[in-house]
């Protein structure tokens, strides 16, 4: 999944360049539209339980309308700018931004949800933080002109 999630972003960018965006994000949401109900129904099928114990009050309309703004707010409208980002973006200066969703997530989890976050999860984000933001950052001119000065002074 890791290699197929990976390739797929990298190649994100060029393909936004040369392909239709629109077509490239409707293949994508049909794709998960047709994974999506086998994996719930493995799901199902291997914990031995009933729709009625895994999903609760499957008719509430209220749990259809969070379930449809979620995904069509946050799923649709987030590809659909990511989309048009990457037509403008190259890839290596987009995915430092991309990498902190994660961040992003526990944050808001934290503060609409009033989820904890443990230790473990705030080193994570530093570490993921920090990743970022080096590899956004070009030091490779400030350590040259440094390293050009140090030996112009030997």
């Amino acid at each position: 999944a890791a290699f197929f999630y990976s390739s797929s972003k990298v190649r994100l960018g060029s393909l936004m360049k040369t392909g239709d965006k629109k077509s490239i994000v409707a293949g994508r949401f049909f794709m998960q539209g047709l994974i999506a109900p086998v994996v719930f129904a493995a799901q199902l099928f291997q914990s031995h339980v009933s729709l009625e114990q895994e999903w609760p009050n499957p008719l509430d309309p209220k749990q259809w309308g969070y379930l449809a703004f979620s995904s069509l707010v946050s799923g649709i409208l987030a590809s659909l700018f990511q989309a048009e980002g990457q037509e403008k973006v190259a890839t290596a200066v987009a995915q430092p931004l991309f990498a902190t969703i994660t961040i992003w997530s526990t944050v808001f989890s934290a503060l609409i949800l009033h989820e904890s976050v443990t230790t473990s999860e705030y080193i994570g984000g530093v570490g993921l933080l920090a990743a970022s933001i080096l590899s956004s950052v070009d030091l490779s001119s400030s350590i040259g002109e440094k390293a050009k000065t140090s030996i112009l002074k030997i």
